[in-house]
């Protein structure tokens, strides 16, 4: 019987290159992906290379989501931001990185979430998932309705009005 080949398993006392700055550095030096293109499970370029990327951009979303893209792991605004504000930035990549690489984040890819982030776009709630856009809409809607109501509520208010708009002959404000 031929004997079969020992396929190493990420961390340990491994050595791995990065492909970008050429370091021999441990493999936990390396964000954890579960891309099938990389068969130790470790991206090939450092952690602290990809920080200094998102960093050279000042942490431009666009370049955030390319390095997810190409991580394979989703790019979620909220999960960014928390991240991000609880770490300093040289490690709020890899602090990003290792929320997606438990067992439970192994079936979703960045494509799984980009599909369902374009469904929210089209039905008018992508507003919901954007941290900044949510706080200046609901803080738009509590200058117009008052401060005494919660989310649900302001959201009702607002659901009326336009629902009243769109079926009624309103002419001017009163």
């Amino acid at each position: 019987m031929p004997v079969l080949p020992q396929i190493p398993k990420p961390g340990g006392n491994q050595i791995k290159k990065c492909e970008k700055c050429g370091r021999a550095l441990p493999a936990s030096y390396f964000s954890i992906t579960h891309c099938r293109f990389y068969t130790d499970g470790r991206l090939p370029v450092c952690d602290e290379c990809i920080s200094n990327y998102i960093q050279e951009g000042d942490g431009n979303w666009e370049r955030i989501d390319k390095v997810c893209q190409w991580a394979d792991i989703p790019f979620i605004v909220k999960e960014w931001d928390r991240v991000s504000q609880i770490t300093v930035p040289s490690e709020a990549w890899s602090a990003y990185a290792k929320v997606f690489s438990t067992q439970e984040y192994e079936s979703i890819g960045w494509g799984d979430y980009y599909r369902q982030y374009k469904k929210l776009k089209e039905t008018g709630f992508i507003e919901e998932e954007i941290p900044e856009v949510r706080e200046k809409r609901y803080s738009d809607l509590r200058r117009k309705w008052g401060e005494n109501y919660d989310e649900e509520e302001l959201n009702h208010l607002e659901d009326l009005y336009k629902g009243l708009l769109n079926t009624q002959n309103i002419n001017g404000a009163l």
